[in-house]
């Protein structure tokens, strides 16, 4: 009997260690904190929660999250949370469009493979250029397979102007198009599955 609580226990202790559980979605969007001063930077002009953003897709039976950091990448779900600021919360938020119906594993995976993966990442929040940041990522990801497109904002640097000074080596693009990580909690065509 001994021996079964111990099994029990290690297997709960497992699954509490292994992250969330959730129902993943394909074109889930996955929101962390990271403990970065950028990160942190990111957090403050907006007001929001998050540094950080990639999106969900199942491959046989596993979650992965693609993502932009170093690079366009896939990473298990686990390597994803992993950089999560400890303690933070995690949130997922899910397209509206997708809520019946989401985009299959291997359109997904098609699509991230032909066009997105291994591009660089974009220090300078350019939208226009070949490199993207991790929200820019998602959101010209999911577009096509969304029938409303979404929309960049025009991104403000009102907070620690001396450090995005620093950061853009001067020239901020402030006014510029954009899209936080945070952005994802106000657009009306998205929904929070998990998270406060």
């Amino acid at each position: 009997m001994r021996i079964y609580k111990i099994l029990l226990f290690k297997l709960l202790m497992a699954l509490t260690l292994s992250g969330p559980s959730y129902a993943y979605q394909n074109g889930d969007v996955i929101l962390i904190s990271m403990d970065c001063t950028l990160c942190r930077m990111i957090e403050q002009e907006d007001g929001g929660k998050y540094s950080h953003a990639g999106v969900i897709v199942e491959e046989k039976g596993e979650i992965y999250v693609l993502q932009s950091l170093s690079r366009v990448e896939k990473l298990s779900l686990g390597e994803f949370l992993r950089l999560a600021r400890k303690g933070s919360e995690v949130r997922l938020m899910r397209p509206i469009e997708f809520e019946k119906h989401s985009p299959s594993s291997q359109e997904f995976l098609i699509l991230f493979k032909s066009l997105f993966e291994h591009l660089s990442y974009d220090r300078d929040f350019n939208w226009g250029d070949e490199k993207l940041y991790c929200s820019e990522f998602i959101v010209k990801f999911l577009n096509y397979f969304l029938e409303i497109k979404i929309k960049p904002n025009s991104m403000t640097f009102h907070y620690n102007l001396d450090l995005w000074n620093r950061y853009f080596k001067g020239e901020v693009p402030h006014g510029k198009p954009g899209f936080s990580p945070n952005d994802f909690l106000y657009q009306n065509e998205f929904t929070s599955v998990q998270g406060n």
